[in-house]
């Protein structure tokens, strides 16, 4: 028996080489052209000085004036409803423990158009970074205004090393 059970542990340690060596050639076959990409879709780092200026320039491609932008590490505390929403069949991008989170919330002023508003979100929708939208508002201008204001609220996520 105990010889059958070590033949069982070889057998499975074999599949977890296997399974192992082959991940290996799949990464290994991707080119540095996609490894970019994938570090600028997930950093490897917070890199909150490059967020600043990917929102800045977001908004500026729209004609917005960035009135305020605050970033903070969201903890790893999730409430129970937020756990239970969360389980599926696969780990989602949060609850893979070596991904962090950024919440950023953002103010621009500029916003003429409800058009231009739609404009910016499928703009903020494109970007290559990964936004995950908790919420957006906007005002449009009133008279006696030159510009409204939008108001949006998002996570982001990096890979911690």
């Amino acid at each position: 028996v105990d010889l059958s059970l070590k033949q069982d542990d070889l057998s499975l340690s074999n599949r977890h080489l296997e399974k192992f060596n082959q991940l290996k050639k799949n990464y290994q076959s991707i080119s540095a052209t996609d490894l970019a990409k994938i570090k600028e879709v997930l950093p490897e780092e917070a890199d909150v000085p490059g967020l600043l200026v990917q929102l800045q320039n977001l908004g500026q491609e729209q004609g917005f004036q960035s009135l305020s932008i605050t970033i903070s590490e969201l903890k790893e505390v999730q409430d129970k409803a937020a756990q239970a929403s969360a389980q599926t069949s696969e780990k989602s991008l949060s609850q893979l423990k070596n991904v962090k989170k950024l919440d950023v919330t953002l103010q621009y002023q500029g916003l003429t158009t409800y058009d231009a508003f739609k404009s910016f979100l499928t703009i903020f929708e494109n970007n290559v970074r990964l936004f995950d939208i908790k919420s957006f508002s906007f005002t449009l201008a009133k008279p006696g205004e030159k510009s409204g204001v939008v108001n949006l609220s998002f996570t982001t996520y990096y890979l911690a090393q």
